[in-house]
């Protein structure tokens, strides 16, 4: 397992395989993948025809996962648009788990299949997050909070 010495920040352990959790329920998935990124925004001033900087814009963060297709509930949160949180776990290292929380998750695309009978089928999942948190303190105290696991509407709230 690698470390990360990048300076300022404290040790981080890579990881190749995890699972994640949603709203309390662990889920087993592969090529779980989260994609930040953000606007750059040239910053120009007068009588510069080239800009002297870029302004960061929105972030915006997206993830992926994939899994044999077993039950409905992606299926379901897909076509109700709830709202849930997405835990990452450490699967490598349950001495020193790290995990990766996304709030305010929606899926966005929710792709089943092939179904051809000679494969497994599975199902490719796309969204977006409204936030990412690394503090293992503050991820701690959010996985504890009670969830009722029904999709609510939470259209004027974050979760």
């Amino acid at each position: 397992m690698a470390k990360s010495k990048v300076s300022g920040v404290g040790d981080t352990r890579f990881f190749e395989t995890g699972y994640i959790l949603i709203n309390g329920k662990a889920f087993d998935v592969e090529e779980i993948s989260i994609n930040l990124s953000r606007d750059l925004n040239p910053y120009h001033v007068a009588s510069q025809r080239d800009p002297i900087d870029q302004r960061p814009g929105r972030t915006k963060i997206d993830f992926s996962f994939k899994r044999a297709f077993g039950d409905k509930i992606f299926l379901s949160m897909f076509m109700q648009n709830c709202h849930f949180r997405l835990a990452l776990h450490n699967n490598d290292d349950p001495d020193h788990p790290q995990v990766v929380l996304l709030t305010g998750c929606r899926l966005s695309q929710d792709n089943i299949g092939p179904v051809n009978g000679g494969d497994i089928v599975s199902e490719d999942l796309q969204g977006s997050a409204s936030g990412i948190e690394f503090d293992c303190n503050v991820i701690k105290s959010a996985l504890t909070e009670e969830c009722d696991g029904v999709c609510h509407d939470y259209s004027s709230s974050k979760m």
